[in-house]
């Protein structure tokens, strides 16, 4: 199982919330609180879908408008989540962990986390395009931890397509979780899901292997690009690994800036990090 009884014991005295309570960026340990609204203000009216509470039905606008509505008030809204996990072929690098298996005990917690703090929890998992997305709920956890399992990694990451794919799912989450290495994304792509959520959290996970972030090889080296299965022969000298270690230095803080601009919470996970100890340096 990726739920770790280790993790959940670890983890047991703080609140998962605090990712969608403030912004913080985990290099500056700077905290903002960003909540408006009573939580017991209506919100919105949304359209009936298969699984709401059937309690929560305006039957008078039913009786106008011959459709099924249900209420939605600020303290349901707050607590909605959608999590997009990539599973792109980059994901496949690491160290003894790659970052998928890292990102699949990592989200396990999280989600875990959620449920026991009564949020309603969404998982999309997307590579190209959007893959599967599915509810969890408590009933269905263990079938959660299947899915993890049995996860077809594959293609190469569209952050573009992706995001602007996710306008349907706007209205129903007030928060949203992105576990993914970020390798192809860019600032334009931070501005489409932000304008899609208008004002929702984000928070942004971002998995990088200690290999990509400390690259320790020299000579004739034999590569394959993840996601493309380029295969590429190069040579490796000194000058050209400071110049790779400068590259994912300024990788790193051009996602972070990215994240600082548009307000979403950021935290960079390493495979070699111990996530559920990482987790609670951040939730701290």
């Amino acid at each position: 199982m990726y739920l770790e009884k280790k993790a959940v014991e670890y983890t047991k005295n703080v609140n998962i919330s605090k990712l969608f309570s403030r912004i913080f960026v985990t290099e500056t340990g700077q905290n903002f609180i960003n909540r408006k609204g009573s939580a017991n203000d209506f919100l919105e009216y949304k359209e009936y879908t298969p699984g709401d509470d059937i309690r929560k039905v305006d039957w008078k606008v039913f009786a106008k408008t011959e459709k099924l509505f249900t209420k939605t008030f600020r303290t349901e809204f707050d607590k909605s989540i959608l999590i997009l996990l990539d599973i792109s072929k980059s994901m496949i690098s690491g160290d003894v962990l790659s970052k998928v298996e890292y990102s699949k005990f990592l989200v396990s917690l999280v989600v875990f986390k959620l449920l026991n703090e009564k949020y309603q929890v969404g998982i999309a998992t997307f590579n190209d395009k959007i893959r599967d997305f599915f509810y969890v709920t408590y009933n269905s956890f263990s079938y959660f931890d299947v899915y993890l399992s049995n996860l077809n990694i594959s293609d190469i990451s569209n952050f573009e397509k992706v995001f602007s794919s996710l306008k349907g799912f706007s209205g129903k989450f007030r928060n949203v979780l992105i576990l993914s290495d970020l390798l192809f994304v860019e600032k334009k792509d931070f501005v489409i899901l932000k304008h899609l959520f208008k004002n929702s959290m984000f928070s942004v996970f971002q998995i990088l292997s200690q290999k990509e972030l400390d690259l320790n090889l020299s000579g004739i080296l034999d590569l394959v690009e993840p996601e493309s299965m380029v295969r590429k022969i190069t040579y490796l000298n000194r000058n050209s690994v400071e110049m790779y270690h400068e590259k994912i230095k300024n990788f790193i803080t051009t996602i972070r800036n990215c994240a600082i601009e548009n307000s979403f919470n950021y935290v960079l996970f390493r495979t070699t990090d111990v996530y559920y100890k990482r987790l609670y340096e951040v939730l701290i």
